[in-house]
């Protein structure tokens, strides 16, 4: 009986079996794929992270350096991150390096193109664990470019979703409030109400800027 059932349905088995063999070289390629791309993007990555971090030797010295300003620099880690970005979209890494394009970007003093870098960031990874970073680096580009209300709803952000930025942004919000008040004078007490609470938080570094802000 087992017999004539499988002559019965030997056609359908086949396909059965076929399509699990695919199903499991398609996994197989999906992996060791996925490593491979993880692996190329974070060579470059390491590359551009290393012109990032460079510090150019002073003129005069023994050392020959490898970029001759901060300008070449930023501009060779940008290429170099944007290749990971547009190249290896899937990489784990791919998020930082689209993060790191608008930092270099912004380091090159170009606030405007920093600004679409961060918000691009915030539009596809809004909930990575670097959008504190992006949100903080959107309030720089803000203020940067005198949008200070902006400014402060971007670092305001970050200051009240606590975390690692809470201070930096606690200060950067205060400066745009200091900013405001030639517009309401009342601008000036939210300022000193939230540097005397950066001025008792955790943050040593935060803590120090918000006591001079508050003087």
């Amino acid at each position: 009986r087992l017999l004539e059932l499988f002559e019965q349905y030997k056609p359908v088995v086949a396909a059965s079996g076929v399509a699990v063999v695919v199903l499991i070289l398609a996994s197989i390629y999906y992996v060791r794929h996925g490593h491979e791309v993880n692996q190329r993007s974070s060579a470059i990555f390491r590359e551009a992270l290393s012109y990032y971090t460079y510090r150019v030797p002073p003129p005069g010295g023994d050392q020959v350096p490898a970029v001759a300003s901060d300008d070449e620099k930023y501009q060779r880690a940008h290429a170099l991150f944007q290749q990971v970005y547009d190249t290896y979209r899937t990489a784990d890494l791919a998020p930082a390096a689209l993060l790191m394009m608008a930092n270099c970007r912004f380091a090159l003093k170009q606030p405007t193109q920093a600004l679409e870098a961060y918000d691009q960031f915030l539009s596809n990874y809004r909930r990575n664990a670097l959008a504190a970073e992006a949100w903080m680096g959107k309030g720089d580009c803000l203020e940067q470019l005198a949008r200070t209300q902006e400014a402060y709803d971007a670092y305001r952000h970050v200051y009240d979703a606590g975390g690692t930025f809470q201070g930096a942004a606690g200060i950067g919000a205060a400066r745009c409030l200091l900013k405001m008040m030639e517009s309401d004078p009342k601008h000036g007490n939210e300022a000193v109400e939230l540097l005397s609470k950066v001025a008792a938080g955790t943050d040593p570094e935060s803590a120090a800027t918000a006591r001079s802000l508050y003087k």
